[in-house]
């Protein structure tokens, strides 16, 4: 789960991240500056031979 102002507003409202902290391999709170790397690696040129996979970007999430 990302931290956004939505997320604070719902589920985070009520101990979500702090659920979902417990369940990760990385115990801190997923914020959007966590995907940007991810994402510029896949629309970077040097990974045009990716092709249909999946990146979870979860902090070792036992949630997926």
């Amino acid at each position: 789960m990302v931290r956004t102002a939505t997320a604070e507003r719902t589920v985070g409202a009520d101990g979500g991240f702090a659920a979902v902290r417990g369940g990760q391999a990385v115990h801190r709170t997923q914020e959007p500056s966590d995907l940007v790397s991810t994402l510029l690696y896949v629309v970077d040129e040097g990974s045009g031979f990716l092709t249909g996979q999946t990146l979870n970007v979860s902090g070792g999430s036992a949630y997926l």
